[in-house]
């Protein structure tokens, strides 16, 4: 009688004979599709330890977030209300998975099926998904938005745990164990490296080392997953740096990481305003709700909420949130430890370490022990949808600091003062009650400081050219213009100015039939170029379409330094720019962003995009600057003559962001 060779029974036990089996607890078989619940009882300390960070979570989130509920939403409980619905969610679901057979994802189909799925909608995210500061991890499917990548890491979390329970007796053959799991490690990086979301690929790669170190696999095997691992990313970062593409904004945030006080007006900004909240805490920190940071940093209630912690809390405050998240970590593998089979096991391991890894980085990134990677603290980040960051998600604006926004760093790129910010906060005062400020008051502090402080230049916004006939072609003159003719300004410095034959001027400042009380250019008539000659118009030339090409012009040569000898009087003044020495540029001229002062007055129902503004941003692509502008940098501040206030944009060369007009014309 033939003796049959080992099979495996749908138990887990190996059968060497048609009657001996061999218990074989360590690889799980493939199971059945069983969908059951069943009853357990639920890991009280555990339970107790996830509801501490829970509530403890929501307190701090809401502290974090009043100021800025008030300052976006006129309700300060806005993001608290948000949080409490996804908490109660949360909470259901998580009652309801811990009746659930676990065993249910130990399946072929479902393991696959919803890795697939969930892989396949984060790839489509990559490419068609919400842009926000050019990454795109967000997508959105009628009224709610979410990232498919956090229900990527769980599948991925299920698919590793699976293949591991059922490859296990094989895991000394490479073809069973390092290909399928390079394989997976690797598709996951790549969809999550065009997302640019670099702090995932981190996470996922800490998950997977992780869960095959734990699985048992053997030394060998391990290093030789390393090694390939290794390899790939090698070839990942040459492909990258040889397509031109790059890690730019990897390299920006670890130059940022490396000195935090390089640029804490720019690229700095977030981390070292998180430093500053966490050395305001002391040891007992400032009080729950004192803290003043909050009302500066930016994401104050997402992924720097650590940082309010600290400050509100102090360094005892921030030990206890960081022993909270080591007792979760330990109750987590005490619960692995506990499991049954090896799926359980590494399932249970794999939640863990992504939590506890999530954290850590957070944590170290509030601290600036890591550079910033964008990733929340679990329990206490807010995660629900507020109105600035459906703005851009839905690439309406282009991020938190878009010049429109209501945000400081926002403020900041549009070219507010933080001299204009206090005194229009002194100026507003402190009262007890929620009221709307008009933004006219902001606009007016702003003015007046800018009024004495920036120096004037010439920008010519829509440029037709003027050709002064009777001047020499070849010549060159500078003309003396006052930087600021205001006197309490006590400002007396000049600068030169070119002048040339041919120059632009503005073309609304020519008009070949005049309006009533026209006080500029017209066919035949005189005007004053600021600081130069009176000139007259003798002709145009007009485009097949009748618009202007060019004002012909002569000039009274003896009217440069003053008025002509007649004793004629000329009542109009313009500017203008050499054609020859000038500065092509891009002019930002914003607007409200909403057409509707109060949005909280707006009908119940209604949809806030139906209340945008779609005049809140002019592009004007082919203004005329004079040349000393050439070398005008971010943070300079400037009054365009007869324009208004501009500043030089911190993203984008030789563009200039409308600061505020010279006079009040917000109105609703």
């Amino acid at each position: 009688m033939a003796i049959r060779g080992p099979r495996r029974e749908r138990d887990g036990s190996i059968v060497y004979n048609s009657h001996v089996p061999l218990k074989q607890p360590v690889a799980q078989a493939k199971r059945k599709h069983r969908f059951r619940f069943i009853l357990t009882e639920i890991d009280k300390p555990f339970f107790i330890l996830v509801m501490v960070l829970l509530v403890f979570g929501l307190l701090m989130m809401f502290s974090a977030s009043y100021a800025w509920g008030l300052s976006e939403y006129n309700d300060g409980y806005y993001y608290l209300v948000s949080q409490l619905k996804s908490a109660g969610l949360g909470l259901l679901l998580m009652f309801a998975t811990s009746y659930l057979d676990y065993h249910f994802f130990q399946n072929t189909k479902i393991a696959y099926i919803a890795f697939i799925a969930t892989y396949l909608l984060t790839f489509y995210t990559a490419l068609f998904g919400i842009d926000v500061a050019g990454a795109k991890r967000w997508i959105q499917i009628g009224p709610i938005s979410f990232q498919p990548s956090e229900l990527l890491k769980v599948t991925f979390i299920i698919i590793f745990a699976y293949i591991m329970s059922v490859n296990y007796p094989k895991f000394k053959d490479w073809k069973f164990c390092v290909i399928p799991f390079t394989v997976i490690m690797g598709a996951v990086a790549l969809v999550l490296v065009l997302q640019r979301h670099m702090s995932a690929v981190m996470l996922v790669g800490i998950i997977g080392v992780s869960m095959m170190f734990i699985s048992g696999m053997p030394k060998k095997t391990f290093w030789k997953f390393i090694g390939v691992c290794a390899v790939f990313g090698v070839l990942l970062l040459i492909y990258k740096m040889a397509s031109g593409s790059g890690f730019s904004y990897i390299s920006e945030r670890i130059q940022s990481w490396k000195n935090p006080e390089s640029d804490p007006s720019g690229t700095t900004f977030q981390t070292y305003e998180s430093l500053l909240s966490i050395g305001s805490g002391g040891w007992f920190g400032l009080g729950f709700g004192e803290s003043r940071q909050k009302y500066y940093l930016p994401e104050s209630q997402n992924d720097f909420v650590f940082a309010i912690i600290c400050e509100e809390l102090g360094f005892v405050g921030a030990m206890v949130v960081v022993l909270l998240f080591v007792l979760f970590i330990i109750e987590g593998f005490m619960i692995a430890s506990r499991s049954k089979d090896r799926f359980g096991m590494l399932l249970a391991a794999g939640i863990t370490i992504q939590i506890g890894s999530q954290a850590l980085f957070n944590i170290m990134v509030a601290c600036n022990a890591f550079p910033n990677t964008g990733i929340s603290l679990p329990f206490f980040s807010y995660g629900g949808t507020a109105l600035c960051l459906q703005l851009v998600e839905m690439g309406i604006v282009d991020g938190w600091d878009d010049p429109r926004m209501p945000t400081l760093c926002g403020l900041r790129r549009r070219g507010y003062t933080p001299t204009s910010i206090f005194t229009f906060v002194r100026e507003a005062g402190i009262s007890k009650s929620d009221n709307l400020i008009d933004m006219r008051q902001l606009e007016a502090c702003i003015r007046s400081e800018l009024d004495l402080t920036a120096q004037r230049r010439i920008a010519v916004l829509d440029p037709v050219k003027l050709i002064v006939d009777n001047y020499p072609e070849d010549k060159t003159e500078y003309f003396d213009v006052a930087n600021n003719p205001n006197r309490e300004a006590n400002d007396t410095t000049t600068r030169k100015v070119a002048f040339t034959k041919e120059l632009w001027i503005e073309n609304e400042d020519f008009a070949e039939v005049p309006p009533p009380k026209f006080k500029r250019l017209t066919v035949d008539g005189e005007v004053r170029l600021m600081g130069a000659y009176i000139v007259k118009c003798t002709g145009v030339d007009k485009n097949a379409d009748g618009s202007i090409a060019a004002i012909y012009c002569t000039a009274d040569l003896e009217t440069g330094n003053g008025n002509p000898a007649d004793g004629r009087k000329v009542r109009g003044t313009i500017h203008w720019v050499s054609c020859e020495h000038c500065v092509d540029a891009e002019i930002h001229l914003y607007d409200k962003l909403f057409t509707e002062a109060n949005m909280n007055g707006i009908p119940d129902g209604a949809d806030f995009k139906d209340y945008l503004n779609p005049d809140s941003v002019q592009v004007i692509d082919h203004a005329k600057l004079e040349e000393s502008l050439a070398d005008a940098k971010p943070g300079e501040r400037f009054q365009f003559v007869r324009t208004g206030y501009f500043t030089p944009d911190s993203k984008n060369p030789h563009v200039y962001n409308r600061i505020v007009t010279l006079k009040d014309s917000f109105k609703f």
